[in-house]
């Protein structure tokens, strides 16, 4: 069989594999999320691919005691960061009813993060600040600063490529080694490790079962 059709074929059932492992994010009342591995967004559920997650959230509560008299408080905006493979994931906060427990909640960061079993799931968290006026920002800039610092929450590619893989990203010669092998040889053993690096600890072994199934 033709080397391009198997590699063609070991990619097509490779996407497959990886589409259909994903995490959902719920969030509780008052939560909204502005940001997910440094890029905006404005959502209060996201479903995405297994793998390390970046949120930048932010909380907004309700604390007056007549439906007619709003008093709502704003906390800052916080970076959470932590690792998720198919599950569904909610994000809430501890009960908010008056002000010294908003501002509480927003000196520490309590936020609660846990998997469909209500077992809590692990975060790196951080706030992040604007000094001054706070009524325009950028918040890709201000993630992407952030995450060239050496904090716990700072979102870093967890493969060996040095930058987020996106899901179809071009093949070129520049990542093709030389190894003195024939180009068509090289191109197809290039793109099967790509693709098999590229993806998280299950899908690769979902991938190592499908192989097996195939002699």
């Amino acid at each position: 069989m033709n080397k391009y059709l198997i590699a063609s074929t070991f990619i097509a059932s490779f996407l497959s594999l990886s589409a259909s492992a994903e995490v959902t994010i719920n969030t509780g009342t008052g939560i909204q999320i502005l940001a997910h591995n440094g890029q905006e967004v404005s959502t209060t559920q996201l479903q995405t691919n297994n793998g390390t997650h970046q949120l930048l959230v932010r909380y907004q509560v309700d604390l007056s005691r007549k439906k007619d008299n709003a008093q709502l408080e704003n906390s800052d905006t916080w970076v959470l960061l932590f690792d998720a493979d198919d599950q569904t994931l909610q994000l809430s906060t501890p009960p908010v009813r008056n002000l010294n427990q908003f501002r509480q909640f927003n000196r520490n960061g309590n936020w609660q993060l846990k998997a469909a079993d209500n077992n809590p799931v692990s975060f790196e968290k951080s706030p992040l600040k604007k000094e001054g006026f706070q009524f325009a920002r950028n918040y890709v800039q201000e993630l992407a600063k952030f995450n060239n610092t050496d904090h716990p929450a700072a979102f870093i590619s967890h493969t060996e490529y040095k930058a987020p893989i996106k899901k179809h990203a071009n093949f070129t010669q520049n990542n093709i080694p030389e190894t003195g092998q024939p180009e068509t040889a090289i191109s197809t053993e290039q793109m099967l490790h790509y693709w098999y690096n590229a993806a998280d600890k299950n899908t690769q072994i979902r991938f190592k079962n499908w192989l097996k199934s195939q002699h």
